[in-house]
């Protein structure tokens, strides 16, 4: 039989600390991209969408993609298995 070990307290707190502080600074850079293609370069941000065909397809059905693959419980990973997205090679 496996022994219990205590769990570290502090150890758990400065994981997720770290953890949040990520994801915190994760969103702060999420917003400011988004403030600055919404209101500082929009015209520069539409003018690009309009000129380039394939990226408008992928912003235009990429959330119909997500709320399919959402609906299903799908990965993103089955969803290039069975053709829906193409595959990445790294």
């Amino acid at each position: 039989m496996q022994e219990r070990r205590a769990v570290n307290e502090s150890g758990l707190s400065q994981f997720f600390g770290r953890v949040y502080g990520v994801m915190g600074g994760g969103m702060v850079v999420t917003a400011a991209v988004t403030y600055l293609l919404g209101y500082v370069f929009r015209q520069q941000y539409f003018n690009f969408i309009a000129s380039n065909t394939i990226v408008f397809y992928v912003m235009t059905f990429m959330p119909i993609i997500f709320v399919i693959l959402g609906s299903t419980g799908r990965s993103m990973a089955h969803a290039s298995s069975v053709g829906i997205l193409p595959a990445t090679s790294c």
